[in-house]
């Protein structure tokens, strides 16, 4: 149930994931950051298994989402690597077709020049 609090503001309910209140319900102000700070625990504190039973598996997510981020920090670093390789590639072609451009260019010329 939203109702406004002190700053006029509506508040809204929410779930806590911090270690000491996991899993709870709160009301508190919409505004985070200007609002009046009004803040109220919906749900009775958790027991003491099942607090620590969310801590845990909150603590699993974190280590495999951890995990997981790693893992993709690896294979951008190995496709960045890849990337500047091919970069590094596609240079010594261009080079060749403006050796190439400049000896057509001068036999050209030569020829032109010969004929005179």
């Amino acid at each position: 149930m939203a109702f406004k609090c002190s700053c006029g503001r509506f508040t809204v309910q929410k779930m806590a994931w911090t270690e000491k209140n996991a899993g709870r319900r709160f009301i508190a102000c919409d505004d985070r950051y200007g609002g009046c700070g009004y803040f109220e625990l919906v749900d009775p504190p958790l027991a003491t298994r099942e607090h620590t039973v969310i801590n845990r598996l909150l603590n699993r997510i974190k280590v495999m989402e951890d995990g997981h981020m790693r893992g993709i920090e690896e294979i951008k670093g190995h496709y960045e690597k890849e990337i500047e390789k091919l970069q590094q590639k596609a240079v010594i072609p261009l080079y060749v077709y403006v050796i190439f451009v400049c000896f057509v260019l001068f036999m050209v010329v030569n020829a032109g020049s010969n004929e005179k």
